[in-house]
C-alpha cells in the first residue's frame, strides 16, 4: 500500500473504516470505532497512520482467522503527548506466551517499537485486548507531516 494514500482527501478513517467493514464481513462480526474527533489525523504523518493501519489490519485478520468474535472496539483517543490506540475483540483469546507460529505479533510490536511506542497484549477466554500509544511532542518529526 502507497503510504500516500492517506494524505489524500478519502483519509485515514475512512480507509480505516474499509478495512473494518470488510473484515467484519468476512469475520461476521459486529465493529465498532470510536474516534476521538481532537485527533487531527491530516496532521498525523504517514509514517504513523500507515504502521497504525498495519497493526490494525494484522489484529483485524487475526480475529477474522482465529477468534470467533461476535463483536470488535477500535478505539483512538488523543491522550496529551501521545495518541492512544485499542482493539479488542471478545474471542477465544490466546495464550500470550506460547510460541506464535506466525510473524503478526512480532511484526506488530516491531512497526509500534519503530514510532517510540509502546504495545501491550492481554488475551483470556474473554477476548483479546491490543493497547498502543505512540508519542505526540517526544519526536515531533513523526508526528507532523513535515
Amino acid at each position: 500500500m502507497d503510504a500516500n494514500i492517506f494524505d489524500s482527501r478519502s483519509g485515514f478513517i475512512s480507509i480505516l473504516n474499509e478495512l473494518l467493514n470488510e473484515q467484519s464481513i468476512i469475520g461476521k462480526y459486529e465493529v465498532v470505532l470510536n474516534n476521538d474527533p481532537n485527533i487531527e489525523w491530516d496532521k498525523v504523518s504517514s509514517k504513523i497512520k500507515i504502521n497504525l493501519f498495519r497493526v490494525l489490519q494484522e489484529s483485524t485478520y487475526n480475529v477474522t482467522k482465529y477468534a470467533q468474535a461476535q463483536k470488535v472496539i477500535v478505539v483512538f483517543k488523543n491522550q496529551d503527548t501521545h495518541l492512544f490506540a485499542m482493539i479488542k475483540d471478545d474471542g477465544t483469546g490466546f495464550d500470550i506466551d506460547a510460541t506464535p507460529k506466525g510473524i503478526g505479533l512480532k511484526n506488530m510490536k516491531s512497526r509500534i517499537n519503530n514510532l517510540n511506542g509502546k504495545i501491550n497484549f492481554k488475551s483470556s477466554e474473554e477476548g483479546t485486548a491490543i493497547s498502543i500509544q505512540i508519542p505526540i511532542n517526544q519526536n515531533r518529526k513523526i508526528w507532523l507531516t513535515a
